[in-house]
């Protein structure tokens, strides 16, 4: 029977005895994720590739690339001097068209933003003026970290707070963020998470709704393969079917439950999800293994009575 209170309160009580161990765990993994891309953890139609096509970020550059880099020192204010209006968007200095008419760049800095950390530098108006190139081998690198490097380290990270979970008393293996680096799974880890997005990217095209449904029934994917590495993808998408059956709301809830921390973490400058996140985190893996342990039971009791 799933009682939110009853997943929160045996998280806490986890995380309480594991704290420091969970938060460096949560805050590797954080940062790893953030690198490549917006942080995509239990966030619904997230698939952790920034979707967006090479022309969306070819646009931006187009736009811009022919503003003209002008320090401030060079450019008198107000009525006289070069004549120039010009619009500050950062401490790198000012830019200013052609025309000496001001021009807002914050439209084309959030597209570059959003590529992740690495996007980051495109951000600079300094990489404005730079080769087209840039933008590819930045989108290439980050799609290719996702993949290959937050992928495993997702599964990684799923596989720590699983079997801590199920071994309360032992201490919580950080190192098994990168359990799959090396490991014969790991090929597989990598091509079934992407296969699992790829899915529910799919779906979301048809309208938002359906994206969302898939999110919610391909939830624990991430976990079953922490468990079962070799499982088909067909089989690890199925088992997540069974386990979130009639459960999908009730995960919904569990994340919602989470909104007046959100908020309070808003008042501390963010730096309060640093504690928040491995939280969240164990309370999802606990929500896994109790569900997990509520489905073999289930399973056990029907095949005894067909046994019968």
């Amino acid at each position: 029977m799933f009682d939110i209170g009853d997943i929160k309160r045996e998280a806490k009580t986890y995380y309480k005895k594991h704290f420091k161990s969970a938060i460096i765990l949560l805050l590797i993994f954080t940062v790893i994720s953030i690198f490549f891309g917006d942080f995509e953890s239990n966030k619904p139609i997230n698939l952790g590739l920034n979707l967006k096509t090479p022309s969306d970020y070819m646009e931006n550059y187009n736009n811009y690339r022919d503003l003209k880099f002008i320090d401030k020192s060079k450019i008198s204010v107000g009525t006289g001097g070069a004549g120039y209006n010009y619009s500050k968007r950062h401490d790198y200095g000012y830019y200013v068209d052609m025309s000496g008419e001001s021009v807002d760049t914050s439209q084309g800095n959030n597209e570059f933003k959003s590529l992740g950390l690495l996007g980051k530098c495109l951000s600079l108006n300094l990489f404005l003026i730079v080769s087209p190139i840039i933008f590819y081998i930045i989108l290439c690198i980050q799609i290719f970290g996702r993949i290959f490097i937050v992928n495993p380290v997702l599964v990684g990270k799923n596989k720590a707070l699983v079997e801590g979970l199920r071994n309360p008393e032992e201490d919580l293996v950080i190192n098994k963020l990168f359990y799959f680096f090396g490991n014969e799974n790991y090929l597989k880890v990598c091509g079934k998470i992407l296969l699992k997005d790829v899915f529910i990217f799919l779906w979301s095209l048809l309208l938002i709704l359906p994206g969302i449904y898939k999110y919610y029934q391909y939830f624990f994917v991430g976990y079953i393969l922490a468990d079962n590495p070799d499982m088909p993808f067909n089989e690890a998408i199925n088992m997540s079917k069974k386990l979130t059956d009639n459960y999908k709301f009730n995960i919904f809830l569990l994340g919602l439950s989470f909104i007046g921390w959100y908020i309070l973490c808003f008042f501390t400058l963010s730096i309060g999800l640093i504690f928040l996140n491995p939280y969240i985190e164990i309370s999802y893996a606990t929500l896994y293994k109790d569900r997990l342990e509520e489905y073999r039971k289930k399973v056990e009791v029907e095949e005894e009575f067909i046994g019968d």
